[in-house]
């Protein structure tokens, strides 16, 4: 569903409060960038695609994409050397990576990394500059507009975007318990129903491919 089709249905579920319409849209996106994209597991359709990144000779840091919400336990941080070869870099704590490696070293690759903040901190610092590629990670989606644009979350989850803000919507803006007490029933139903679709993606194929040529 598009963005103004959410918020007609919304706005008509509310009991037709058309006034509403531009504090919806702004608890929605509130919705989405914290419930939803702050939650403990993430959707499938926050996968991206892998994001080239560039190691800077002399500086430890490398900023994370402007996207990135986090990473995804099978994606990989990758650095290529100086044959083309891409390796995996380790992951480890901030503080035992400065205690293994010191904190000046420089090497040509860096072997390892630690998230810290909106940066991979790299060890140790890489000496030349090198390609760096974050494979499958979790991006944040663009946020909902009252147009006929789509995002991620009205494309695969609208009735939880939905669910999510009518709740926040009948309950401390129209203080209607009944009201708020339908759309829960509501969330109940799609995070269920996004769970079920999450584990289906994950299973399929696995079974079958294990030990394939």
């Amino acid at each position: 569903m598009n963005g103004n089709a959410v918020i007609d249905l919304l706005v008509a579920r509310l009991g037709d409060r058309t006034d509403l319409r531009v504090a919806i849209l702004l608890e929605m996106t509130l919705v989405q960038q914290t419930l939803l994209e702050g939650g403990d597991e993430l959707p499938w359709f926050l996968l991206s695609d892998d994001q080239p990144l560039t190691i800077v000779a002399s500086n430890r840091n490398v900023a994370v994409p402007s996207d990135f919400l986090r990473e995804h336990e099978e994606g990989e941080l990758l650095v290529t050397n100086s044959t083309g070869v891409e390796t995996a870099l380790e992951k480890a704590a901030y503080d035992e990576l400065i205690d293994f490696y010191g904190f000046d070293a420089l090497a040509d690759p860096p072997t390892a990394y630690a998230l810290v903040g909106d940066n991979f901190a790299l060890f140790p610092i890489p000496s030349v500059v090198r390609a760096l590629t974050l494979s499958k990670y979790y991006k944040r989606a663009a946020a909902p507009t009252d147009t006929a644009a789509e995002n991620a979350w009205l494309k695969w989850a609208s009735d939880l975007l939905i669910a999510e803000t009518g709740i926040v919507m009948a309950g401390q803006y129209l203080q209607n318990d009944a009201m708020a007490s339908l759309f829960v029933g509501m969330q109940a139903v799609a995070k269920r129903r996004l769970n079920t679709q999450n584990v289906a993606r994950e299973e399929a194929n696995r079974a079958r491919n294990m030990g394939a040529n």
